[in-house]
């Protein structure tokens, strides 16, 4: 499989935010999101290619029991994103998915949280969302709106109006684009079922720092 890069650190993001994680980020990804922080996972034929024992084995270098499969796009690489999951699971590990929206989830997998994201306008990619999906997400799941202006917060209003769904919706400021205390403020107003994601591990690294 392609790999990007494996190490470990806290989950920066989401309901799972400050939990230690081995981080494992597959290459390869075909959307060109405008505020993507992980240009570097772009090109399929970038990174490395390791075997799934190669992979394991880096994984196992730590001490945390938790996995988060990321890319990237991880289900780019569908064989070998289906090897990875079954053989984290095997080990015991708690794993966890961040994906897009552009893609039929495998929910027969062994996936103990998936982090969908829906592309708002500000991405540029909004045209690839498989808002179908949503149906399908459990209350275990996250769907994850990236926000870059108010036009994409009621974007993202609209899509949980249109599309029910049981996962936790989580609305997240692009770096540098909007204040964080403004969107934090249109989230108590107008969607207090929801959650305000920060990168915190942006925060307390650097935000282009690789490998946190």
């Amino acid at each position: 499989m392609r790999i990007s890069e494996i190490f470990y650190s806290i989950q920066g993001e989401g309901v799972y935010t400050g939990v230690p994680m081995v981080f494992i980020r597959l290459q390869g990804c075909p959307f060109r999101c405008t505020w993507c922080d992980s240009v570097y996972t772009w090109d399929p034929k970038g990174g490395e290619e390791m075997t799934l024992d190669e992979v394991l084995r880096a994984a196992a270098k730590w001490p945390a029991k938790h996995a988060c499969i990321t890319g990237g796009e991880p289900l780019a690489q569908p064989r070998d994103f289906r090897a990875l999951a079954n053989a984290l699971k095997q080990k015991g590990y708690w794993i966890e998915v961040e994906t897009s929206g552009g893609y039929e989830l495998p929910m027969d997998g062994p996936i103990d949280s998936w982090v969908m994201d829906i592309k708002c306008p500000g991405s540029g990619m909004e045209r690839y969302n498989k808002y179908e999906e949503m149906a399908r997400l459990r209350e275990q799941d996250q769907v994850k709106f990236v926000v870059t202006s108010r036009k994409d917060f009621d974007f993202a209003l609209d899509v949980l109006e249109q599309h029910k769904t049981k996962a936790v919706a989580l609305f997240s400021p692009a770096w540098d684009q909007v204040d964080p205390a403004q969107l934090a403020e249109w989230v108590k107003a107008e969607a207090p079922q929801s959650r305000l994601s920060l990168q915190v591990h942006k925060v307390i690294w650097a935000p282009n720092r690789r490998g946190v």
